[in-house]
This record gives C-alpha cells, sequence and structure tokens, in this order.
C-alpha cells in the first residue's frame, strides 16, 4: 500500500472531538512512528491528499508545515514532501518500531528470528487482547539488531483475528510495517510498563553478554485508533545498551528508548 493509501484507508471523524486538520496530522505521526512510512517516503501531493480526504489543500499544507517544523519531513518545492524520522527532538510520543527507532538515530536495523509460530492464548494474553482463551496467536521471537551487534529480545503476540496472514519472511524487515499496509492497523496508543531485570543464561546468550547482567524490561500492548489492542509485546533490552530520555513541558512530551553511542 503506497503513502497515499495508509494515511486516507481509515478517512476522517466528522464528530471527533479533534479538527480535521489534527486527525491528519496525528495519523501521519502515527505511521512514521510505526514505520510504516520510512525514512525517505514521498508524502502524497497536497491536492492528491486533500482530494483523498475530501478536505481543503491549505488544510494539507498547514498538517505538513507542522511535521517540517518538528523536523519529521523537509519540504522542497517542485521536488515534494519526504519523511526525514521516525524520531524528531521536538515530536510528542513514543516510537513504536525498532526498525523506524535505529533509522532515525543513524543505525542498520536488523533481526535473528528464534521462533515463530501459532500458539493457543492463555488467560494472561487472552485478557491483554482482549479476545477469547484458546484463541489462536501469532508468536514471535525475534533478536534484534542495531549494526549487526544484538541489544534487544523481542516476544510478540497478535491475534490471528487481526492479521490473517504473516509469513516468516515478513519478519525479517518492520512488523508494524506490514500490521500498517495489510490490516491499516497503526498503533494509536500504548501501555507499558518497564522493570528493571537481570537476565538468566539463556537471555544473555541471546543478547550476547553475560549471566545477570541488568536489563530493561517493557511489556506493552499497542491499540489501534478505535482502541482495539491488536499487539502484546514482552521486551529485554541491554541496559549497558540503552538508556531513556524523558521530557515534560508545557504543550509537549516526549519519552524515548535511545540506543548509547
Amino acid at each position: 500500500m503506497d503513502a497515499l493509501g495508509l494515511i486516507v484507508q481509515d478517512g476522517l471523524d466528522p464528530a471527533s472531538s479533534l479538527t480535521l486538520r489534527a486527525q491528519i496530522e496525528s495519523r501521519i505521526r502515527q505511521l512514521i512512528a510505526a514505520g510504516a512510512l520510512v525514512q525517505g517516503s514521498r508524502l502524497p501531493a497536497e491536492r492528491q491528499l486533500a482530494d483523498g480526504l475530501g478536505v481543503s489543500r491549505t488544510t494539507i499544507r498547514l498538517v505538513y508545515e507542522a511535521l517540517a517544523e518538528d523536523g519529521l519531513v523537509s519540504r522542497t518545492p517542485g521536488r515534494g514532501t519526504y519523511v526525514l524520522s521516525a524520531i524528531s527532538n521536538a515530536s510528542d510520543g513514543y516510537g513504536y518500531s525498532f526498525t523506524a527507532e535505529m533509522l532515525a538515530q543513524g543505525r542498520t536495523p536488523g533481526s535473528r528470528i528464534i521462533g515463530f509460530g501459532q500458539i493457543a492464548a492463555d488467560r494472561e494474553k487472552a485478557s491483554a487482547l482482549e479476545v477469547a482463551e484458546g484463541d489462536p496467536l501469532w508468536e514471535i521471537r525475534r533478536v534484534r539488531l542495531a549494526d549487526g551487534m544484538p541489544v534487544s529480545y523481542h516476544c510478540i503476540y497478535i491475534p490471528q483475528c487481526r492479521l490473517s496472514c504473516l509469513e516468516r519472511k515478513d519478519l525479517e524487515g518492520s512488523l508494524q510495517r506490514v500490521l500498517a499496509e495489510r490490516e491499516g492497523l497503526v498503533p494509536a496508543s500504548m501501555d507499558g510498563i518497564y522493570e528493571a531485570v537481570t537476565l538468566d543464561a539463556q537471555q544473555a546468550r541471546m543478547l550476547g553478554t553475560r549471566r545477570n547482567a541488568a536489563a530493561l524490561k517493557l511489556v506493552r500492548i499497542n491499540y489501534s485508533s478505535s482502541g482495539i489492542p491488536y499487539e502484546l509485546a514482552y521486551i529485554l533490552s541491554r541496559a549497558d545498551r540503552y538508556r531513556l530520555d524523558v521530557h515534560f513541558g508545557h504543550g509537549s512530551s516526549s519519552f524515548r528508548k535511545v540506543l548509547k553511542k
């Protein structure tokens, strides 16, 4: 699916408390944060996107200008509007995609697939994902790499009722992009819990470090714009490779996990 299709596929909600402009801007930010619109992606021309969403060209121009001010896109007369980065210092929110985060930090993302298959949802996973116990889930276990070095371990669960088709080759890149392109699922919000933990022997081997090394554990649920939970993730990140950058201020806030140099 191209950029225009990703942006317009859910349409706009006239009954929302958000203005049409705010809805469009939020949608594009979500697609960039999820890695569905990657660095270098060309956004639709103003007129094309305005026609697709049934809004004025001025509305789209203001959206693009706001994104440019936050460093998410670049605009060049005669050439178009291109995605610069998944995350900027001024942007709000959370980076949902490891691939997008690494590219934004100038790193080369990669994956080592540890396991891929189907399991039946137990009580904990069924409750988190709002499905019935026993419903089929995709289970994806990967070690994520930055410039070839293992930095985190991801164990992901997705209900098959929300992603009907998934192949092993899909796991070589961004899973968030697959979800966006195939099912229109883009993370609009998330619930997460961070804990400081130590790695057991197996986890340490996967991450190329020593047993009992410190790590950050994140349990995360991603929700679509309609509030549907569609992804449950258990993530272990090497504490010697990551730091948390937090900013809260009037009118802006950010929370980011950043790979150390």
